[in-house]
């Protein structure tokens, strides 16, 4: 029991560090979307770079989520504790292609300023490229990759009730919102921004923030703690 009861307060401690990563990088890139984005990217260096450090907790958190947890949820669902393993790992394989783009657009940065800020329309080409390869690995990984991870987890915390089922619905409910957000925003049809793609990713953001303080607070049902 004191074994389940660790690891459930460090997979909710886990939960919090990714999601708190990506929120607090958020408004540390607001240079990013600057009409001079390649001068203002290295003048607000120190912010840069700890949004980058924040993207790389980010995905550190996200492979050690399913590390962690396995113990508990394989005895109650293996087959789904391995596919929630294997795609926690896909998710971040495209997140860290994504964080490669952003420092790939922070060399370019430096570079820019270096040579003066010259008027040469490949610097503006490669940002462009560089901007929209971070936007979509993102993208891919941050949302359309991570509702199959949120799918996987609660479905097998619903069917082994390690936290109340209500939670787990709620997880249900909230991946093909987000998921629908995503694919509206890869065609064009909402921007990444806006306030129609926050509203589809707040049901699922929010009942990650209700499962990961459950499980800091309350930890695992009895019976999972008693199986692990």
């Amino acid at each position: 029991m004191q074994t389940s009861r660790k690891i459930a307060v460090l997979v909710g401690v886990l939960f919090i560090i990714a999601t708190g990563a990506a929120v607090v990088q958020f408004p540390l890139i607001s240079a990013t979307n600057a009409p001079d984005y390649l001068v203002q990217i290295t003048a607000d260096n120190s912010l840069m770079v700890t949004a980058l450090l924040c993207e790389l907790l980010m995905i550190a958190a996200v492979v050690a989520i399913p590390v962690v947890i396995y113990p508990v949820l394989k005895q109650h669902c293996q087959h789904l504790a391995r596919g929630y393993l294997v795609a926690r790992i896909f998710e971040a394989i495209p997140l860290a292609i994504s964080a490669a783009g952003f420092l790939l657009l922070f060399v370019l940065s430096r570079e820019y300023v270096a040579a003066g800020a010259p008027d040469a329309p490949h610097f503006e080409t490669l940002g462009a490229l560089f901007r929209a390869e971070w936007d979509l690995w993102m993208l891919i990984g941050g949302q359309l990759v991570f509702c199959l991870t949120a799918l996987i987890l609660n479905v097998g915390l619903y069917r082994a009730r390690l936290v109340p089922r209500l939670i787990s619905i709620w997880g249900l409910i909230g991946v093909p919102l987000m998921f629908t957000g995503a694919i509206l925003v890869l065609y064009g049809v909402i921007g990444e921004t806006s306030t129609a793609q926050t509203l589809l990713m707040l049901p699922l953001a929010v009942q990650e923030m209700v499962f990961a303080l459950w499980l800091i607070i309350r930890g695992f049902s009895p019976t999972a703690a008693a199986t692990s």
